[in-house]
């Protein structure tokens, strides 16, 4: 069998047999996992792999799946998995699960949040490798929604999980429905028994999800409800963490587009050589192996188009979707006809628009194009009054999530999380509340002693010209070297991700996640 993953999907039942059967057919005894682990085939297959053991520890996690995950592979490779997910066991995981069993499970629909806060939504099947008659480990191959063909004529065929109750958790342990991606906040109440379930035009998030009372959020909410009611393009822009995603779902279920579907695409993360077949489609024979496939502005038409970090995209590409937007059609690469599509897009920034247009990042054209309606999100910081509503309602989420009741915060604590400067925003936010809950299981009274060091000792800002001060704690040293380092590599690189974690001798994947880590925005490149 070929597993280099050219035109072939593993995350089907039949895929995903096929490569369990090869993998079985790789190792030369029980116990020798090898093969496996230096598999140089399943570290290119485009999907997301997840191989662990019979004593539970992961031994291979490829590219793809840290790609879809947010996750470092060096955080996961060689670690029990219950250790990195403390919370799983064979009743909430497909790994554990068939690891139990010795059965396979095909073509299980999860969304759940990853641990950098991303909400994502996959297609599993999970198979387990048996050799001489024993279950010596577990493969899961995960693909993400957004690359599945025509998923929305599939949607009957795909299995009830997508609405899991709060606090089950995905194969991978994160959980289900709790929170969203993007520093995205929910009002849903935790009594309901199910919190944001999957829809079937693929979103999670209405209006009603939205926490605050700040005269900024507010305004940024009236704003979007207004944009709702027209069909023009909107650009939405706010630091990393403040919910553009979330605005971006709820106006698109506030639209008379409501019905039909969501589609998001991350610009940033489309390989350069895959981008225009990804977003226009392919037509048979175009290159090596092409087949008749339709783009994301083919399975968004009727609905609603979602680019999210759009200024990432190459000026060449960026010249493309200008032209997509305004003519309403699309020609797919290789073909020569026009496809009409009626698809309203929503552009994301992490950025000033402004200050990416004066340097070169984005086409001012494509911007006057998306502009139409321009809604900027405010951070976390300028909406201080807002942290102790969004603090109650994260706590009670995953407090049900975790089935304890939800603890009280002493007044110390609530006045050194109001006065936290929440780079991160509220997705910042939502992982300090949940490591908090997580390490202090079953406490009354959360005091500073059970918050992060980050938030225990004196925040330190990457330019904070004495970070070795008395009141500086090791790991606000370590947290500053760390972004000091990369900040400086980014801009040795001119911005260039790749060149600057070539630089510091790390993949591309792992400088994205310790930038989500240390709460650093992605450089406009």
């Amino acid at each position: 069998m070929d597993l280099t993953g050219k035109g072939s999907t593993y995350a089907s039942r039949s895929g995903a047999q096929e490569l369990a059967k090869s993998l079985t057919d790789m190792m030369p005894s029980a116990g020798d996992y090898s093969s496996l682990v230096n598999s140089a085939a399943l570290s290119v297959i485009n999907e997301g792999i997840h191989i662990v053991n019979s004593e539970e520890k992961t031994i291979f996690y490829n590219a793809a799946m840290g790609a879809i995950e947010g996750i470092d592979p060096s955080a996961v490779l060689d670690r029990p998995l219950r250790q990195v997910f403390p919370h799983l066991s064979p009743d909430n995981s497909t790994l554990l699960k068939v690891l139990e069993t010795g059965e396979p499970i095909y073509d299980v629909a999860q969304t759940y949040r990853t641990p950098t806060g991303d909400l994502v939504t996959t297609v599993n099947s999970t198979m387990p490798i048996v050799v001489a008659g024993r279950c010596v480990a577990a493969i899961e191959v995960a693909k993400t929604i957004s690359r599945v063909r025509h998923l929305s004529q599939k949607l009957d065929q795909i299995p009830p999980k997508v609405t899991k109750p709060a606090g089950t958790r995905s194969s991978t342990g994160t959980p289900v429905g709790f929170a969203p991606a993007d520093g995205l906040e929910s009002t849903k109440p935790a009594k309901a028994g199910l919190r944001n379930a999957l829809r079937p035009n693929y979103t999670m998030y209405t209006f009603d999800d939205i926490l605050g009372v700040s005269p900024s959020i507010l305004r940024a909410k009236s704003a979007a409800k207004s944009a709702a009611a027209t069909c023009s393009p909107i650009l939405i822009w706010g630091e990393t963490g403040t919910g553009k995603e979330l605005f971006a779902q709820s106006i698109h279920n506030a639209s008379a587009r409501s019905a039909r579907r969501f589609v998001a695409v991350n610009c940033s993360a489309l390989p350069e050589s895959l981008a225009e077949s990804m977003l226009f489609g392919s037509a048979r024979g175009a290159f090596t192996g092409a087949l008749d496939k339709e783009g994301l502005f083919e399975q968004a038409s009727g609905g609603t188009l979602f680019l999210d970090e759009v200024s990432s995209a190459s000026p060449a590409l960026q010249s493309k979707l200008l032209r997509a937007v305004e003519e309403q059609a699309v020609r797919r690469i290789g073909g020569s006809r026009l496809i009409r599509v009626d698809v309203r897009v929503i552009a994301a920034a992490n950025t000033d628009p402004a200050v990416a247009m004066s340097q070169g990042h984005l086409r001012s054209d494509l911007y006057y194009r998306l502009a139409a309606i321009c809604i900027k999100l405010p951070p976390l910081r300028e909406r201080k009054e807002d942290i102790p509503v969004l603090v109650r309602e994260m706590t009670a989420a995953y407090a049900g999530s975790l089935g304890v009741k939800p603890p009280e915060y002493s007044p110390k604590v609530m006045e050194r999380l109001s006065a936290h400067h929440w780079p991160g925003n509220v997705r910042e936010l939502r992982n300090t509340i949940e490591s908090v809950l997580a390490l202090a299981p079953g406490k009354r009274v959360i005091t500073l002693d059970d918050l992060p060091d980050t938030l225990r000792g004196r925040h330190i800002e990457i330019d904070d010209p004495d970070p070795a001060g008395p009141a500086g704690t090791i790991n606000d040293r370590m947290a500053l070297t760390e972004a000091k380092l990369i900040k400086d590599a980014l801009e040795e690189a001119g911005g260039n991700v790749s060149r600057a974690a070539r630089a510091l001798g790390i993949s591309r994947q792992s400088l994205y996640y310790r930038m989500a880590k240390l709460g650093m925005d992605k450089p406009l490149s």
